[in-house]
């Protein structure tokens, strides 16, 4: 049987739903899960995350939330 890759959302109670017309009912599939972004447990402050990215030496910690915003303005304006 060809690979289907598709992707979906996961839905209450951390369940999935896949449906492909290329499956038929009894048939036997191997999953693999590869979440699309950082998965943050509940409960976790997303800060966590943007405070644990990989930055240069410079900037590995901030002192305040200010010190993180101009941080980020100025990396949007990199892009720009």
């Amino acid at each position: 049987m060809e690979t289907i890759e598709l992707t979906t959302t996961v839905l209450p109670g951390g369940r999935l739903e896949v449906v492909d017309s290329r499956l038929h009912e009894g048939d036997s599939v191997q999953v693999l899960l590869k979440p699309m972004s950082r998965v943050v447990p509940p409960g976790d402050d997303p800060m966590d995350a943007i405070m644990d990215a990989p930055l240069p030496p410079e900037r590995r910690s901030f002192r305040t939330s200010e010190e993180l915003e101009a941080y980020l303005e100025e990396e949007r304006n990199a892009w720009d």
